[in-house]
């Protein structure tokens, strides 16, 4: 439901369409929000805990293979579309 209210709140670009929103990660959940890197008030609205930002390095574009997909999801959580050519 966060996750939802969120990119209603904060939609993504098309330049993130290959990236998952969120990851789990020993500090707890990142949520990837965009280029910037303050947090929106109306983030911070949406959730029930203090937020900090941080900013973090992420795939620029969708993997091709499969081997892609699994080395780049320890950087970020990606999605793999099987191309169709």
């Amino acid at each position: 439901a966060v996750l939802r209210a969120l990119q209603n709140a904060l939609p993504l670009g098309a330049e993130f369409s290959h990236l998952k929103r969120a990851r789990r990660s020993s500090a707890g959940l990142q949520v990837l929000l965009g280029h910037d890197s303050e947090v929106p008030d109306a983030v911070r609205q949406l959730l029930a805990t203090p937020v900090t930002a941080q900013l973090v390095s992420v795939p620029s574009i969708e993997p091709c293979t499969k081997e892609q997909q699994a080395a780049w999801k320890d950087v970020w959580p990606v999605g793999f579309r099987k191309q169709s050519w």
